[in-house]
């Protein structure tokens, strides 16, 4: 019985060591993967009553995206981050079920043109770089993103720049692959 019990705790201790071997796991900050939207919430910065201003409230929405704004999951993506850029994948935008073409964003703080994923040959002007666990998207001059991961979710976060406290916030799940039973 001492054996088998010292048996199970060795294997145990094994497996937390290669689990927890740097480089075997993910980031906690690190996007990449399959999200599907789980919820949309937006808040306006200018609400008032009788004349007096509000705290921002948030409310439920059904937006998926936010055209104009150059990082868009839409209803579901992939995401790659490698190395310096981060590249979102087969979005699914509005009810449309083409997926768009891939956007990459270099996160090197640089002026670029990405592409319009709602109007295709359009290009967008971005600047993106990572702030710790986040990561910044500006699309010039209009909006300010700001992608995480926060408790296991995909975060982002669309302000527009010009109001301030006016935001879209999108919450991601990650889509978790199902192995497929195939009977002999």
């Amino acid at each position: 019985m001492f054996r088998t019990l010292t048996s199970i705790v060795v294997g145990i201790a094994c497996a937390s060591a290669l689990v927890s071997e740097p480089g075997t796991q993910q980031r906690a900050s690190d996007p990449s993967g399959h999200w599907v939207l789980a919820a949309a919430t937006t808040t306006s910065g200018r609400s008032e009553s009788r004349g007096a201003p509000q705290p921002p409230r948030e409310a439920p929405t059904t937006v998926t995206t936010v055209s104009g704004a150059a990082f868009n999951c839409g209803r579901e993506c992939t995401i790659v981050q490698a190395n310096q850029a981060l590249t979102v994948e087969t979005a699914l935008l509005g009810s449309d079920v083409t997926k768009v073409p891939p956007v990459t964003f270099r996160l090197d703080d640089q002026k670029r043109f990405v592409d319009d994923s709602f109007n295709p040959g359009r290009e967008l002007t971005v600047t993106a770089k990572r702030n710790g666990d986040t990561i910044e998207i500006v699309t010039v001059p209009r909006f300010s993103q700001k992608v995480s991961v926060e408790s296991g979710q995909l975060v982002v976060v669309t302000s527009v720049m010009a109001v301030a406290g006016d935001k879209v916030t999108f919450r991601y799940t990650r889509k978790v692959a199902i192995p497929r039973f195939i009977p002999d």
